[in-house]
């Protein structure tokens, strides 16, 4: 069994470098060699790496984001937030919300599928993955105020998202049972939000500037992994927190070389992350009618989801670029 794991992670991580060789030919970023990795040998195609396998995985997605939106905290700087945190604001608003109308319009009144799928997918389509975009920008360098303007926006996104989705999917909850409020999965978001602020000043207390930075990153990384597993307990996203506390990390100690270490440790977790969610791409289930219940094929959905939603965020961040210049 122990054999299975490290073969599998060795796999893992050597087919997702080799798709990156033909990715890097016609110009895509890494993350889409990880996942078509991830499709590849998962069990609808090459049958790799054992299920079972990929099931014990499911802690990798939390840690992956636990990295992803620490280090997204980095850019929510007062000094910079003051000069153009307006403009940030109504952008990703616009662009965010815009596609979630959209996309349950497509849903609910074009598709007529049930409304609770209708609200959660709807709330979906407003978050903007921060890994894939961290990750593109790192691949290529790219720098200025385009790209601090940009994450900050796709920070900002993940917050509107992470709200939405708290509301939508009690709205699903409460139109299948009935009896299920709003008010719980947002005071559960504050909740995480303010605890994610604790453990950044608590970073800060454990981070000295005498502390050597192999011990900082193993001191962050500690940290990262306990807030991670106290999400897990409460079963909620570690996303909010984790952004909170790269947020205030980086407003009370003013320091970027712990971001930049922990750049430098993330790559190949990342890369497991996203060849990990290619292997759970469930392939049969796309052209069945009767395995979510919808009576609409499921590819049908999601290709009018993805140009649709696509749609959405082009006319909301040009709407929002335009209102404010």
């Amino acid at each position: 069994t122990i054999a299975a794991v490290i073969i599998s992670v060795a796999l893992m991580l050597f087919f997702g470098f080799a798709m990156t060789r033909i990715t890097k030919l016609l110009r895509l970023p890494n993350v889409t060699a990880y996942i078509v990795a991830g499709v590849l040998l998962g069990p609808y195609c090459l049958g790799l790496v054992p299920q079972r396998i990929i099931d014990g995985m499911d802690f990798l997605s939390d840690v992956a984001l636990a990295f992803i939106a620490f280090s997204t905290g980095e850019f929510f700087k007062l000094s910079v937030l003051k000069k153009n945190g307006w403009k940030v604001v109504w952008i990703t608003v616009l662009e965010a919300t815009l596609a979630s109308v959209l996309v349950f319009v497509l849903t609910f009144w074009v598709l007529r599928l049930p409304l609770s799928f209708s609200v959660v997918l709807a709330a979906l389509a407003s978050a903007t993955a921060p890994a894939s975009t961290m990750m593109t920008i790192r691949q290529t360098g790219a720098k200025g105020d385009f790209v601090n303007t940009l994450l900050q926006v796709v920070a900002l996104d993940d917050v509107v998202g992470l709200v939405l989705y708290s509301v939508a999917i009690s709205v699903a909850l409460a139109a299948q049972s009935g009896g299920e409020t709003l008010v719980l999965p947002l005071l559960t978001n504050l909740g995480v939000l303010a605890l994610g602020g604790v453990f950044g000043l608590l970073m800060k207390l454990l981070m000295p500037q005498k502390r050597s930075t192999d011990n900082k990153l193993i001191i962050a990384i500690a940290l990262l992994f306990t807030f991670c597993g106290v999400c897990a307990l409460l079963g909620i996203s570690p996303l909010l927190g984790c952004m909170a506390m790269g947020t205030v990390y980086t407003n009370v100690a003013e320091d970027d070389k712990l971001f930049k270490q922990l750049n430098y440790f993330s790559p190949p977790i990342l890369l497991l992350f996203f060849v990990r969610s290619g292997m759970s791409f469930r392939l049969d289930t796309l052209f069945s009618t009767s395995a979510a219940g919808l009576g609409v094929p499921l590819l049908a959905v999601g290709v009018s989801y993805f140009f649709v939603r696509i749609l959405g965020k082009y006319l909301g961040a040009w709407l929002g670029c335009r209102m404010v210049k």
